[in-house]
């Protein structure tokens, strides 16, 4: 069980987020398609219920009734409210400690009705691959309907290595990590 974590990855996925958020409102201006609006409203649905979860709610990004809430019916619509959860996220984020991750947050899951308690770390990494997985659809629907999203890779937002550092200390960290993710024999 992770201890101790640093914030720094959350808010690099925060400002991935929000500028892919803002392509995405860019690129898909007067694109029809039902089923990316269907998809855009599901994210932000989830954001506000995230939000809500984090203690970030607010009476303009409430938390949805249902998992499948339409609140929007276009791309501008969507974003401009979009761009606010993107914004309070970001803000969230900055504004953690290494101590603040491992906080617990008791919720009741929306699908089940499960009630669970899991440290915050957790529920931001849930929340951060949920955004991925859904951004990989809409860039999916937009191809699918002739409209290139062009680069969507969050390796433009990490920070390169420190040029200080010795080549061949990274060069042992590097194998250590390929020694570490090669499969172990297991026992009869």
């Amino acid at each position: 069980m992770l201890q101790s974590a640093t914030p720094q990855p959350y808010v690099l996925l925060a400002e991935y987020n929000q500028w892919f958020n803002a392509k995405m409102a860019d690129v898909a201006r007067g694109f029809q398609s039902s089923q990316l609006m269907v998809q855009l409203n599901h994210i932000h649905v989830m954001d506000c219920l995230w939000l809500s979860r984090f203690g970030l709610y607010t009476p303009r990004l409430p938390p949805p009734a249902a998992m499948d809430d339409i609140r929007f019916k276009s791309v501008f619509r969507w974003y401009q409210r979009q761009r606010e959860a993107d914004t309070r996220l970001l803000h969230f984020v900055r504004q953690l400690s290494p101590d603040d991750l491992t906080t617990p947050i008791e919720l009741v899951t929306k699908a089940e009705g499960e009630k669970m308690c899991r440290p915050l770390w957790a529920l931001l990494t849930h929340l951060f691959n949920h955004q991925s997985l859904h951004r990989g659809e809409l860039v999916c629907e937009l191809a699918h309907g002739g409209v290139s999203f062009g680069q969507s890779d969050v390796l433009p937002f990490t920070p390169a290595c420190d040029p200080a550092t010795p080549p061949l200390a990274r060069t042992a960290r590097t194998a250590r990590a390929a020694h570490l993710a090669q499969p172990q024999a297991r026992p009869h």
